[in-house]
């Protein structure tokens, strides 16, 4: 049976969490493609040339396939009636997407006073906390720690909206129970094998302390 060229790789981004890219495939004659995934951690049975694999899903190059990483799937090129002509099997490259999470060091007090605040410096980027400020003196920050959040998503999103820095975005929380309870808490969602929440330059008096974050470590999480 002759073999096609099959090349897949992680399909990047929160919205492809799970999924394989179809980046090559190739094979002169084919009318289209079409693939199996394998029940077990074995090989797809090689299917006899000329068989009928209209069953099969179908695949093009650039597609995603929902696959479990290290899976197989079984790729065959066949001609206009579903016949085989070629087959290759392959894995799945499906790395899981990478948080990183970092807990501000305090709860949110009664009274902060937000007017004199400045920015943060997130992942190295400026995020000038304008909604923030516009909190106002003497906030109740304990009170209406919902709307922090809301706030202070607003301003970051204004920096890390999705479509630059590679599409890196974070997610604004706060703790509800435990040791977090009543704590900013910043999510990183990051395709990178390494996602960090780093706050290292920061302003500490005018911006992270405010917020009862710190600026002394990076969080990270590996795949």
């Amino acid at each position: 049976m002759p073999a096609l060229t099959t090349t897949f790789a992680d399909a990047l981004g929160m919205s492809n969490d799970g999924n394989t890219l179809v980046q090559a495939l190739d094979y002169a004659g084919a009318d289209h493609f079409v693939y199996k995934i394998s029940l077990d951690n074995n090989p797809v049975a090689m299917p006899l040339k000329g068989e009928d694999l209209s069953t099969w899903l179908p695949i093009s190059q650039g597609s995603t396939i929902s696959a479990t990483h290290g899976s197989h799937i079984g790729v065959a090129a066949v001609d206009a009636n579903g016949k085989v002509l070629a087959f290759n099997d392959s894995t799945a490259v499906s790395v899981p997407y990478v948080h990183a999470l970092k807990v501000a060091s305090r709860a949110l007090k009664a009274s902060v006073d937000f007017s004199s605040v400045s920015n943060i410096v997130l992942n190295g980027q400026t995020v000038d906390l304008v909604n923030i400020r516009l909190l106002g003196s003497d906030y109740n920050a304990k009170l209406n720690k919902n709307t922090v959040v809301v706030e202070l998503q607003k301003d970051i999103d204004a920096v890390y909206n999705g479509t630059n820095y590679s599409g890196l975005t974070f997610t604004v929380t706060v703790g509800t129970a435990g040791s977090r309870d009543g704590k900013l808490m910043i999510t990183s969602n990051s395709g990178e094998a390494n996602a960090s929440v780093s706050l290292i330059g920061s302003p500490e008096e005018t911006g992270v302390n405010l917020l009862g974050l710190n600026v002394t470590s990076e969080e990270f999480s590996a795949n």
